[in-house]
């Protein structure tokens, strides 16, 4: 239908001559209403083929997933691809240093304190880790930030267990996603080696609960939309309205 919409609408607007060889149309000869039907109905059955197959595609992809097996393209921090298709192990590099994330939040350390702790002690960071595994070009982020150790806290993929299903498109070509409910999940137990155990895990969930961001108080800067930190890649914001400077 979007096809029908740019070669009746668009394309001649603009004065552009639209060939299509497979389907032996050319715009500069097919002027009768008759033609223009017959391409209007083939790409209404086209729209209807691609969201059949489409649903098929996403109806197999799903069973896999509530079979546990993995199938969410590269392997979370901790993990690395395994040798059979669809399962991951544990990388015995990035493994350690989640565990011990985990066990600062679990002895009472926030976020930031980790973070800040990481960075002092110039722990590689997800992304530099996954750029000197991966052959492929991956944009680095050298600083930890409370989101990059938040995600972490907050995936109970470390416990052995799978979250097949945390969001879903409204329909089949939409760009429209909805959240579902944490609570409306389901979990998939055991598809994996655990790094740490779920009694970890309920417990950190209140350090990250106890230590959420506050939103500020102050005038908001018209530059805080703007400037971007070129290291972490995070929004930069200014705090107080005394500042002179964006953190």
């Amino acid at each position: 239908l979007e096809a029908g919409y740019y070669m009746e609408f668009v394309f001649p607007a603009h004065g552009v001559r639209f060939i299509s060889i497979n389907d032996g149309y050319d715009s500069a000869s097919y002027t009768d209403s008759s033609a223009a039907l017959h391409i209007a109905i083939k790409n209404l059955v086209n729209q209807m083929y691609s969201r059949d197959i489409s649903k098929k595609i996403k109806s197999a992809v799903d069973l896999k997933k509530m079979r546990g097996e993995f199938v969410y393209g590269t392997a979370p921090y901790g993990y690395k691809k395994g040798a059979k298709k669809n399962t991951i192990e544990v990388d015995p590099i990035a493994a350690p240093t989640v565990f011990r994330l985990f066990s600062m939040a679990c002895n009472g350390k926030t976020i930031t304190e980790i973070a800040r702790t990481f960075n002092e002690e110039k722990i590689p960071t997800p992304s530099m880790h996954l750029s000197a595994v991966r052959s492929k070009k991956v944009k680095v982020y050298p600083i930890w930030t409370f989101e990059s150790v938040r995600n972490i806290l907050t995936n109970r993929i470390y416990t052995g267990d799978t979250v097949p299903f945390k969001s879903h498109v409204v329909r089949i070509g939409s760009d429209n996603v909805k959240y579902i409910p944490e609570e409306e999940r389901i979990i998939i137990p055991n598809t994996h080696e655990a790094i740490i155990t779920r009694e970890m895990y309920e417990k950190a969930q209140l350090v990250i609960k106890s230590t959420k961001k506050s939103p500020s108080s102050g005038i908001r800067s018209p530059l805080a939309t703007y400037l971007v930190c070129s290291c972490c890649g995070n929004r930069l914001q200014k705090g107080k309205p005394t500042n002179k400077t964006f953190l």
